[in-house]
């Protein structure tokens, strides 16, 4: 509306190349598009690039975009402007390919001769600059009313149509430029029965609806999507803090390590005696650890049993027979220390008799 404002104010005319889903949301800014003597060209319907679009659905864009205008206005458009389409003089398959589906539907492609880059300027100096700058290459100029924050395309507009009137440049509709009249551009449909034009308002009002509503329904979830991650994040990091400081504790309380006494049969075990000795002193126990092996006199080996053990702990060397049976292991054993240097010391365990 401040665009239409700006271009009353100046007494200048320019055509609009409208987008189908912004007519069906703004059918009374169409009416006065029109009213006020400007021209109106299709922009299909939900502004894709056609030339990444399947065939059916681009021709299906601009008979729904054009459908919608007449149904509002009573006019046909023969004006066309295909979305992402920067050239007035198409040469590459992607432009040429929305120009031959526009033109088998019976519209004229316009194309652009100058870019005022207001779509990605957010100066109104800067798109004057630009737009003065490429004044002399051609007679079309692009600019927006739509898609996006707009505001300085409204500040400039009324300075830039002061100095290109300043430079011998009158804004013309585009129908003048191609020799032909605004009827002619936007032809009335005479066939065109009031009953026609309800239905056909009705169903692209249903259609708007249900955009709307597939919008706001796809928001919703991807929102309640968002907090539920959230909520899963600040649940995690939670715990991760609870375990955390109950580990603190745990390392901070007093370990529960009481003394401990394993007994080791002995009896014609001197192949692995020793190695199995050695990996119960090497076990990580932070209490008083004792290692306790019972054999027969007769079979100690000479008397003599050679083990190697490794630091710490307590050996015990007691006879087999009435430890386990009679409980005499305070009458039978010796308990000594093995207080060793190093890992894999050897220590000598003579049989001890009553």
């Amino acid at each position: 509306a401040a665009i239409l404002d700006t271009l009353r104010s100046r007494h200048a005319k320019a055509t609009f190349f409208v987008v189908g889903r912004q007519v069906d949301q703004y059918p009374a800014l169409l009416r006065r598009i029109l009213r006020e003597g400007h021209e109106i060209g299709s922009h299909t319907y939900t502004h894709p690039n056609l030339a990444l679009t399947n065939p059916f659905l681009a021709k299906l864009e601009l008979v729904a975009s054009g459908r919608l205008i007449e149904s509002i206005l009573n006019r046909r458009t023969a004006l066309f402007r295909p979305p992402y389409f920067g050239d007035a003089e198409p040469t590459t398959t992607d432009e040429l390919v929305p120009v031959g589906i526009a033109t088998d539907l019976g519209y004229l492609t316009v194309g652009v001769h100058i870019d005022s880059e207001d779509w990605r300027l957010n100066e109104p100096q800067a798109i004057y600059d630009t737009t003065m700058l490429r004044l002399d290459k051609g007679n079309i100029l692009l600019m927006h009313d739509s898609g996006g924050d707009r505001k300085a395309t409204v500040e400039v507009l009324g300075t830039l149509i002061d100095s290109m009137r300043a430079h011998g440049r009158e804004p013309v509709l585009v129908s003048e430029l191609a020799g032909i009249t605004r009827d002619e551009a936007m032809p009335p449909l005479s066939t065109h029965t009031t009953l026609e034009r309800v239905v056909e308002v009705v169903a692209f009002t249903v259609v708007g609806l249900m955009d709307w509503g597939i919008y706001w329904v796809f928001l919703v979830a991807v929102i309640l999507g968002v907090i539920r991650l959230a909520f899963i994040l600040s649940l995690a990091i939670t715990q991760r803090r609870n375990a955390a400081a109950q580990q603190r504790r745990t390392d901070a309380a007093p370990r529960f390590a009481p003394p401990v006494t394993i007994i080791v049969p002995a009896f014609n075990e001197g192949m692995v005696i020793a190695r199995t000795v050695q990996s119960l002193l090497d076990q990580n126990y932070d209490g008083d650890l004792r290692v306790a092996f019972a054999d027969q006199p007769s079979h100690v080996g000479g008397r003599e049993a050679t083990l190697q053990v490794g630091t710490g702990g307590e050996l015990i060397d007691a006879p087999t027979g009435e430890l386990a049976m009679q409980g005499a292991f305070e009458n039978r054993a010796v308990m000594r220390e093995v207080g060793l240097p190093g890992e894999g010391s050897i220590l000598r365990s003579r049989e001890i008799g009553q």
